[in-house]
């Protein structure tokens, strides 16, 4: 029976009877390099397998990633946070996607100075830089589909850059966005471009491309040298070089991980910038902007394509010809390169941009680790909105900061108390000291706390001032309990007791009190409950009546929103329950 079994050196004679495989591999290993195997030209080997990197890299995505606005950031959060390896993954295919867009520049250039586009490779030229074109579409693709806020702000700038395009620019638009409006339809155009019909067009044009390669073999070298066959040559050297951009991207991705964010919210701060390399681009449109701004979105980037595409015709040969090809391949990476670090410069000393980005980082930690306790349905913007550490400041800032600052920050022109630490027995104890310090009601109309502190506490003995501070002391527990006995020396007691002897003339405790001034009740003051009612109307009778000088926020804000900037503003970091 064994004598039928056939051997590894049959089925490999008939496969290739049947395919022609083993030869055509043979003919690969042994067909000449022309000019001899070099070291700058691995650029294609590496190309083509960072290539497949994405490819692998994308498809396991694929099985996690959710193309869905409410749900595209959660599905990344779950892949890095309870996949084995997710997060490297992931990150495997974000830094192969940047060694590949290197790599394509450093091809394009060491095309460009061996003029490799001469003919008979027109065709050869022309379908590389269709495959450049493939690569930045990919990137305009696939960049928005984590629908964090960065990926959101970075859309809507290419959105709008594409939008500016003459004739063609609009309707383009609309085709990626699915209307007039992000959302969940520019999401699905989005997703099935970069996974179905860039990647067919790139097998494609990679097919294509390969075939002129071998039809016609590699750009002309010298033509004195040696003429070595490209197995194991040239081969060992684009294996080396493999290894090490490959092994190059599977360190980085183990160490970092790619960005992320907090997920897309019109709410949050927003200061977008495309990826490095677009910022060329955006940096563009600062010399061109409105009916101009055509010019470097569509222009000036048309007339470099067409320069290149007509390349192999303009070039005749000769010392000329060498000029044309050095001097285009110079300009092009002078210009990009200036162009690139400009507004990498003016944006490291732009202290508003890295404020903006440094609470993103922060919110996107936040985010996070919010999200680690689940998502709720209707998306991860719910969990923020909800969440006092994040919600809370930038409330404060779009209602507030006309009156109010928050530690010396945030309002150009405070007119009121500074609300860092309100309630706390530090920020109490200082109001009893200095009432007409700017931090407190030095702006204000409330002078009855100032005429007090003048009066009482500024000749109190240090006993008294001792009982005053352990009354401070006991309004920094926000305290609702009833008041005690006169014989309880429980701790609360004590503070009552003292509250009782140096406030009650003013203010009220649990409806008792306010003889001579009607000051705001004290029960539960600084609480988050004590904050909300004072948000949502400081003209209540129980707090400032009519000398309130701080609108009402009640019909301003949502019962929600009120509720998050109040434990914001109590010093609570839990979210808030809906």
């Amino acid at each position: 029976m064994a004598e039928n079994v056939p051997s590894a050196s049959g089925l490999k004679n008939w496969l290739n009877a049947r395919t022609g495989c083993c030869s055509a591999l043979r003919w690969w290993r042994n067909r000449p390099v022309p000019g001899g195997p070099a070291w700058w030209k691995v650029t294609g080997a590496l190309l083509l397998w960072l290539v497949v990197l994405e490819f692998v890299s994308g498809i396991l995505l694929m099985l996690v990633y959710t193309p869905s606005a409410t749900d595209a950031w959660a599905s990344l959060v779950y892949l890095e946070e309870r996949i084995a390896a997710g997060a490297v993954v992931r990150a495997i295919h974000f830094w192969a996607a940047q060694a590949l867009l290197v790599v394509a520049g450093l091809h394009l250039v060491r095309l460009l100075i061996t003029r490799a586009y001469r003919a008979p490779r027109e065709l050869l030229w022309i379908s590389g830089l269709l495959l450049a074109g493939l690569l930045v579409a990919f990137c305009v693709t696939g960049n928005p589909l984590p629908w964090s806020q960065k990926a959101y702000g970075q859309i809507e700038v290419e959105m709008h850059i594409i939008g500016s395009i003459p004739l063609v620019g609009p309707v383009a638009q609309r085709l990626l966005m699915g209307g007039t409006e992000l959302g969940q339809r520019t999401l699905n155009h989005l997703y099935t471009l970069h996974v179905a019909v860039l990647p067919l067009l790139l097998v494609l044009f990679v097919g294509f491309h390969l075939s002129q390669l071998v039809r016609l073999g590699r750009s002309n070298g010298s033509a004195d040298s040696e003429e070595l066959p490209y197995f194991p040559h040239q081969s060992i050297r684009n294996a080396v070089a493999v290894a090490v951009v490959v092994g190059a991207v599977l360190v980085l991705s183990y160490r970092y991980r790619a960005p992320l964010g907090p997920p897309a919210d019109p709410v949050l701060p927003s200061s977008p910038r495309p990826e490095w390399y677009f910022l060329a681009l955006f940096e563009l449109r600062r010399y061109f902007t409105g009916n101009l701004e055509f010019v470097a979105t569509a222009l000036i980037p048309g007339l470099i394509g067409l320069w290149l595409v007509l390349l192999p015709w303009i070039d005749r040969g000769g010392r000329a010809g060498k000029l044309i090809s050095y001097a285009t391949a110079v300009v092009l990476v002078l210009a990009h390169a200036v162009l690139t670090v400009l507004p990498v410069v003016r944006d490291a000393r732009d202290e508003q941009h890295q404020a903006v980005v440094a609470e993103l980082r922060k919110i996107g930690s936040r985010a996070i680790e919010l999200a680690a306790q689940g998502v709720p349905p209707a998306g991860p913007g719910e969990l923020l909105h909800r969440d006092p550490v994040t919600m809370g400041p930038i409330l404060f800032r779009q209602h507030c900061t006309s009156c109010h600052s928050y530690g010396g920050e945030w309002a150009e022109e405070p007119k009121a108390s500074d609300l860092k630490g309100f309630g706390s027995e530090e920020w109490i104890w200082g109001l009893v000291q200095n009432p007409a310090d700017p931090r407190f009601f030095g702006r204000t109309k409330h002078k009855q706390m100032i005429q007090w502190s003048k009066e009482t506490f500024a000749t109190a003995s240090d006993d008294e001032k001792a009982e005053i501070r352990q009354a401070v002391r006991w309004l920094a527990t926000h305290p609702r309990g009833v008041p005690p006995e006169d014989d309880e020396q429980s701790e609360f007691a004590q503070g009552y007791m003292a509250f009782d002897g140096w406030c009650i003339e003013c203010h009220t405790y649990e409806g008792d009190g306010g003889f001579n001034l009607k000051a705001p009740d004290f029960t539960g003051y600084g609480s988050e409950e004590w904050i909300a009612r004072m948000i949502q109307n400081p003209a209540d009778d129980a707090l400032y009546g009519d000398s309130a000088e701080m609108p009402a926020f009640a019909d301003k804000l949502t019962p929600l929103q009120i509720r998050v900037l109040a434990r914001w503003l109590a010093g609570g970091t839990d979210p808030v329950e809906p």
